[in-house]
């Protein structure tokens, strides 16, 4: 059984997600990959007449019911606060929930990756002199191409049973379980006897 955990990320990043650039981009894809959605939808910097969104907050929103965020303009610096609301947090009606995140992988969408890559010149990578530099290239085109072959698609499934698991399995398990806690319960037992 996995832990409920819930992120929220939030700071100066020094990425302004207003423009279109290939540092918010890989941002944005980053933190899509663990689920996590950028909320704030205002500038938060501002100098002269330009607004900047450097400063970002990252949620589950599949969490929460709702999510209210506001700008705080405090004065102090030509940076605001911003004041978030999470309403409600959803992880009872998220574990009820049959949707589920699937990637489509198959044959033809394998056969779609490998025609990517193999038409994909790597000139970027070859050009590069800093080994940072030539594995985040290769790093950024290698997702590109996965994300166009692999799309993320919701399904109305529920949990996957697994077939293979017969009663005889499943009662042999429960078997084992109750063995094992006697069989701690008198390790323990035989210890506290135990004369130091």
């Amino acid at each position: 059984m996995q832990p409920n955990v819930t992120f929220l990320i939030c700071g100066n990043l020094n990425i302004n997600l207003l423009t279109k650039s290939n540092a918010a981009s890989k941002l944005l894809t980053l933190m899509n990959t663990h689920n996590l959605s950028q909320v704030v939808d205002f500038p938060t910097r501002r100098i002269t007449n330009k607004g900047t969104l450097i400063d970002v907050i990252f949620v589950d929103t599949a969490k929460y019911d709702q999510i209210q965020i506001k700008p705080f303009i405090n004065s102090l610096s030509d940076h605001d606060a911003q004041i978030i609301c999470l309403h409600k947090i959803n992880l009872i009606s998220q574990q009820k929930s049959s949707k589920r995140k699937l990637r489509i992988i198959n044959d033809q969408t394998i056969a779609h990756f490998l025609s990517l890559l193999k038409k994909e010149t790597w000139n970027q990578i070859y050009n590069a002199t800093c080994i940072n530099e030539i594995f985040n290239k290769f790093h950024d085109i290698f997702l590109r191409h996965y994300e166009a072959s692999f799309p993320v698609v919701c399904t109305n499934g529920g949990r996957i049973q697994n077939s293979w698991i017969t009663t005889g399995i499943k009662i042999s398990c429960i078997k084992k379980r109750v063995l094992f806690f006697q069989y701690r319960e008198n390790i323990d037992n035989l210890q506290q006897k135990k004369p130091l």
